[in-house]
């Protein structure tokens, strides 16, 4: 059951240290959201870590159960790590949880785990589309072959336009449907 209708974060800069050995699903702005729908407007995390020993684990939000949607939102120079399900902008998607992300950007950060690992989602059941965003500089690091440029794990649909990275590859994401037009991906570290 959702905690309300919706939520919105908008204008927000802030930078972010969270660190924690116990629990589940940590993020700089939502642990775990459970609202019906959320915008995440103009928003920067600038700095700090987001690290837990367990899962779910996102920049922005940790877990997410329904619709999202990030727009002209950054994060840069954070730390984001965990067990599994880590990823630069959502840890964990569960299959409610329709997203978009539109003008947005992950820069400079360093995203790390055991398992799922992603730049923008470390494990996602929905449908998302990305379009007109960057993934720049990022290392990704993780003891598994589950982990990928956009996402770790796919068991969604997902269309991705006009967005750019550093490689020329997007890892882990062939189980389901995907569309890629338009992207460019070019420097990331792993």
């Amino acid at each position: 059951m959702p905690n309300s209708l919706n939520a919105e974060v908008i204008n927000v800069k802030t930078s972010v240290n969270v660190i924690s050995s116990s629990g589940n699903s940590f993020g700089s702005i939502f642990g775990a959201n459970r609202a019906l729908n959320s915008s995440i407007i103009n928003t920067s995390v600038q700095g700090g870590d987001i690290s837990a020993d367990t899962k779910w684990i996102g920049g922005f939000i940790g877990y997410q159960w329904y619709n999202v949607t990030i727009t002209n939102s950054t994060i840069a120079q954070t730390n984001i790590s965990g067990q599994s399900n880590i990823g630069g902008f959502i840890g964990n998607l569960i299959s409610n949880a329709n997203t978009t992300i539109v003008n947005s950007t992950i820069a400079r950060s360093n995203i790390s785990g055991s398992d799922y690992i992603a730049g923008l989602i470390g494990y996602c059941m929905s449908t998302v589309y990305v379009m007109n965003s960057k993934i720049q500089f990022i290392r990704l690091s993780g003891s598994s072959s589950r982990f990928g440029i956009v996402i770790g794990n796919n068991g969604g649909n997902q269309t991705i336009l006009g967005s750019s990275s550093t490689q020329n590859y997007i890892f882990n994401i062939l189980q389901n449907d995907c569309t890629v037009l338009s992207s460019s991906w070019q420097a990331v570290g792993c």
